[in-house]
């Protein structure tokens, strides 16, 4: 008797155990992995180190490091003011971030201070990272900023942004530097710093960032309410008009090419490379978070209705269609997809960084592989990459084998 109640024991432990296991091994897609309270507004969007470590700023004043497993952060570096700017990771691994105390930051990869800059105002847009190391980024003060990643000034160029400027810079292939400014221009600056052209987009608030696509077009969104699309001789190529002001919506673009944009009339808006309409998606209110799209094609992006949606790319006309949905308080933090699927992404009123299991993983072995590991796309999320540089890379063809495209990332690199 004693006998049989040990076994009978053993097997409910072992089915226990069983169903634990495949429960975490096979968590579905749009279950919470884990969180993390910090305590106050997740504006900014994380980024992702090549060993996996998730990056992040809080309104608390500080940068937090988490592991992929969660748990407590494993460093804090607290600045003198608010992060409401994302951070951005160098090849070394060195992170930038900038503060509204005036200065960007570059930390090391253990959490201790390498330098830091001080500007005249706020620095509240994200940092881009040149093929160089050059750091690029804008301040309130009303310039664009160039330094070495030695933390030593290189150039400075009036765009005349102020306290709504919170556009982060995009650098093409060629290395020019495409910004927005509160003066209602698209700039587009060489990398020495000088002038090659602007382009009025009618606008107040310059809180949407440029990307650039493969063909060199620029994007950008324009709180008149429009997308607009530039040819690199700074142009119009055509403009897309949504019901709204695109307030803080980048764009990202996929890998036929198609424009991903939020805006304020509740709408995840699919542009066709031509300028006309592929669908809409309807949230139940405005749409400040640029998307991020998955290896497999999904869309991810979080919505104020406080929903981070997961939507297919097929679709057509007015739809309200998604494959899951999570309550991540709103917001416009915009999601980074971690080699394993991980969906990480900040929440504006539950004041947590999120975890969230999906399927569209994907794996690199290189920075360089990375830029390109979302997607076959040249700009698939905010910031371009999971590292956040806002560079575009040079086009390569798909048939190429990896050794040949490193080769061809690696010349452009030395070229630049």
């Amino acid at each position: 008797m004693v006998i049989f109640m040990k076994k009978k024991i053993t097997a409910v432990l072992l089915v226990t155990i069983f169903l634990t296991s495949f429960g975490a091994v096979f968590a579905a897609d749009g279950d919470l992995k884990w969180d993390y309270y910090i305590g106050n507004y997740v504006y900014s969007s994380p980024a992702i180190g090549a060993d996996g470590t998730i990056y992040v700023g809080g309104y608390d004043f500080s940068l937090y490091a988490f592991s992929p497993s969660g748990g407590a952060p494993k460093w804090t570096y607290e600045t003198g003011s608010y992060i409401t700017g994302s951070p951005s990771i160098a090849p070394d691994g060195t992170i930038y971030i900038g503060s509204q105390d005036d200065y960007l930051y570059a930390i090391n990869p253990d959490g201790s201070l390498k330098w830091s800059y001080e500007t005249g105002s706020n620095v509240c847009s994200s940092p881009a990272i040149g093929a160089d190391g050059t750091i690029y980024f804008i301040s309130h003060d009303g310039y664009l900023y160039a330094l070495t990643a030695g933390g030593s000034f290189k150039w400075n160029y009036d765009i005349g942004s102020t306290s709504y400027a919170q556009s982060s810079p995009a650098i093409g292939a060629d290395g020019t530097i495409y910004v927005g400014s509160q003066d209602g221009n698209l700039y587009a600056i060489t990398p020495s710093g000088s002038l090659k052209w602007t382009y009025d987009i009618n606008t107040y608030y310059a809180r949407s960032s440029p990307a650039v696509a493969a063909d060199g077009t620029i994007y950008i969104g324009s709180y008149d309410d429009y997308l607009y699309a530039i040819n690199p001789n700074g142009s119009l190529k055509w403009r897309y008009e949504t019901g709204g002001g695109i307030n803080r919506s980048s764009p990202a673009i996929g890998a036929d090419g198609t424009v991903y944009i939020g805006s304020s009339d509740k709408y995840l808006y699919a542009i066709n490379p031509n300028g006309s309409l592929k669908w809409r998606f309807e949230t139940g209110s405005s749409v400040p978070s640029s998307a991020a799209i998955g290896a497999d094609g999904t869309i991810y992006f979080v919505s104020q209705d406080d929903y981070l949606y997961a939507i297919s790319p097929t679709g057509s006309g007015d739809r309200t269609d998604y494959k899951w949905r999570y309550d991540v308080g709103g917001g416009r933090s915009s999601p980074a997809i971690a080699p394993d699927g991980t969906i990480y992404v900040g929440g504006e009123d539950d004041y947590k960084l999120y975890a969230i299991q999906s399927s569209s993983s994907w794996t690199y072995a290189s920075y360089q592989q990375s830029m390109k590991a979302y997607a076959n796309s040249n700009w698939p999320k905010f910031g371009q990459n999971n590292f956040n540089t806002h560079r575009a890379i040079p086009f390569v063809p798909k048939s190429l084998p990896m050794d040949r495209i490193m080769k061809i990332l690696e010349k452009n690199e030395n070229n630049k």
